[in-house]
């Protein structure tokens, strides 16, 4: 197994951090080392822009699509996306670490699908869902919440959130033909127990080792 960690928190010591502490700490004991891109950290840029290539095909208007393509085919994407797909196409399990905002992702995660998730790499015609090109990787979304897990159960209160989460696990990482994996949510761990925050430490690392135990 070939683990890879996305984290999007900008506080280290946030729950997000434990959660990708804790990930670590499991892979390492059933003998796995883990890839880590802490987005934040690596002040990676979730702007997609001119800047994303060396060598545009249409320097005077920017489709960036079209651009993303040509420039993957051509070698001339920006080094800090062609090492996130190295990083990507070497693992075969992927956690996104992120705290939900606005029912989504933070910005610089989105902006980490946006760019690295190119056109030919990721998906292409007739290379989606069962086709995609990251066919045999599984995903899976660890994520922390701002509010109690009732709320995420009422459509009429804060809605669904397997609802919110279908963009990201359908729309974004099955779509390039990965297989999801059931996320992992803790719920607004800023607000509950020491002991809570251990329970939910402890609850993560067990699903991990099942899925080490399953796909391993």
């Amino acid at each position: 197994m070939k683990p890879f960690i996305v984290l999007a928190h900008h506080e280290p010591q946030s729950f997000c951090g434990a959660l990708k502490d804790a990930a670590i700490d499991s892979f390492r004991s059933q003998g796995y080392e883990a890839e880590v891109s802490d987005l934040y950290q690596m002040g990676f840029k979730p702007v997609a822009d001119w800047n994303d290539f060396s060598s545009p095909r249409n320097p005077d208007y920017l489709k960036y699509g079209a651009e993303q393509r040509h420039a993957y085919e051509n070698g001339s994407l920006a080094p800090d996306i062609v090492l996130e797909q190295k990083k990507l196409s070497e693992s075969d399990l992927v956690l996104f670490i992120f705290p939900m905002w606005w029912h989504s992702v933070p910005a610089i995660m989105k902006g980490w699908f946006d760019r690295v998730l190119t056109p030919g790499f990721a998906y292409g015609r007739n290379q989606t869902f069962a086709n995609g090109p990251l066919k045999g990787k599984r995903a899976m979304l660890v994520l922390t919440t701002g509010a109690e897990k009732e709320r995420y159960e009422i459509e009429e209160d804060l809605g669904i959130l397997e609802h919110h989460l279908h963009a990201i696990e359908h729309g974004t990482l099955r779509y390039c033909g990965m297989d999801i994996l059931p996320y992992y949510a803790a719920w607004q761990p800023a607000h509950v127990s020491p002991e809570q925050r251990e329970q939910y430490l402890k609850t993560f690392r067990e699903r991990l080792l099942a899925v080490i135990k399953k796909y391993g």
